[in-house]
């Protein structure tokens, strides 16, 4: 029972520090994303899906084939996303008021400072089936939570054993 209590610990403690790996996450690879709001469909060929807790935006296909991601330079805070032509969207970042111009390969067309559209209402939400193994690295309070059962569990099992 102890390698098992001692496995729920190590998973919790490593959920934490995974969503800040998750943030020097090199351009060009999948970060695993369960849900996500907001996405764009783009002309019935790509979904842009935006992961505003990791900085990234990822493209797939309609089939959802992983094609490409890059980081957004959000400062740490939100941004949202809006269709522009066929095959390029904005990225809106809300703290530095700069709307970014990317094409779908993740070439930055442009950059517009002092833009920022508050009222952007983009997308439609999808779930992207990935493996359950990491679900709890999308959520940091997941993690956390896990490690709270864990001490509970422990605190109650030697309570019993007195």
């Amino acid at each position: 029972m102890s390698v098992s209590v001692g496995m729920l610990i190590l998973a919790g403690v490593a959920g934490i520090y995974v969503d800040d790996i998750s943030k020097k996450y090199p351009d060009g690879k999948e970060w695993p994303i369960f849900h996500a709001d907001n996405v764009l469909d783009i002309d019935r060929n790509y979904y842009i899906v935006p992961d505003i807790y990791r900085e990234r935006v990822q493209i797939y296909t309609m089939d959802l084939v992983f094609l490409n991601a890059w980081k957004v330079p959000s400062l740490g805070g939100a941004f949202k996303i809006s269709k522009n032509s066929n095959d390029s969207f904005f990225v809106h970042v809300y703290r530095s008021k700069t709307t970014y111009l990317y094409s779908v390969s993740g070439d930055l067309m442009g950059r517009y400072k002092g833009r920022y559209h508050e009222a952007v209402k983009s997308g439609v939400s999808i779930d992207l089936n990935r493996s359950i193994i990491y679900w709890w690295l999308n959520n940091v309070w997941l993690s956390y939570h896990l490690i709270i059962f864990t001490m509970f569990f422990i605190y109650r099992n030697k309570k019993n054993e007195s």
